[in-house]
């Protein structure tokens, strides 16, 4: 028996220098609205900044069909795949990995 179950994505977090906001994608995946203020935010000229957001997308796509912000994604920075190249290396590391290698501190998803 596989111990990851596929359950879909649930929510989406965003943030900026001065505000963080959770996004129930659960509760807004029917509606309109939602979608096109996301994809309003998504495409404007900001880069997105992420952690495996290759997977993300895909993870966007199978489980939020009838959704299109994450389509209009243009620029956008996966800090798994800056490290694999700055590193030389195709080893994946993990978000806490790479937090602790490159701040010398320990990733706290508490706060």
């Amino acid at each position: 028996m596989n111990k990851f179950i596929r359950t879909g994505t649930s929510i989406l977090q965003l943030a900026n220098e001065a505000n963080a906001c959770i996004v129930d994608l659960v509760a807004l995946k029917a509606s309109k609205k939602a979608d096109a203020a996301l994809a309003e935010i998504f495409r404007n000229q900001s880069t997105i900044v992420g952690f495996g957001f290759q997977s993300d997308l895909f993870e966007f796509n199978r489980s939020l069909p009838d959704l299109s912000f994450y389509k209009v994604i243009k620029k956008f920075c996966d800090l798994q795949g800056v490290h694999k190249k700055a590193s030389g290396s195709d080893k994946l590391i993990s978000l806490a990995k790479l937090v602790k290698e490159v701040l010398d501190i320990d990733l706290c998803k508490k706060e």
